[in-house]
């Protein structure tokens, strides 16, 4: 039956209706008192600023070898050249506005701005 459901939808599509059921699935446990909801928020914020954190620090650290790496990837697409050339000349213009956008409103870009961000050594804090 998943299979059928689930077989006209794009691998990004399939991903990002996974997460949202796992979100409503965990609001709802909450809802029910099996989750201690403080505990949750606390796990949750702080995966996700670790998250966050590592893209910068991988960006930092290996700096633009890994978007060129990503650029020469010729077996899996994460993000075209054209991409990252483009999110580099927009980061050097509104660095900061990029970083609040991607994890506030456009999550999906949060990961490849957090290493744009280490690459072009925007500062942490």
């Amino acid at each position: 039956m998943e299979g059928h459901f689930l077989r006209g939808l794009s691998k990004k599509e399939r991903e990002a209706l996974r997460s949202r059921i796992e979100v409503i699935l965990t609001a709802v446990l909450a809802a029910l008192g099996d989750f201690n909801v403080v505990w949750l928020a606390l796990i949750a914020i702080s995966a996700s600023a670790c998250g966050d954190s590592l893209g910068y620090v991988v960006g930092r650290t290996l700096g633009s070898r890994v978007l060129d790496w990503i650029e020469r990837q010729r077996w899996y697409r994460a993000t075209s050249s054209r991409s990252i050339a483009r999110a580099r000349a927009y980061f050097k213009r509104r660095g900061a506005w990029a970083i609040v956008m991607s994890r506030f409103l456009f999550s999906a870009l949060g990961g490849t701005i957090n290493v744009i961000a280490g690459a072009d050594s925007y500062p942490y804090i």
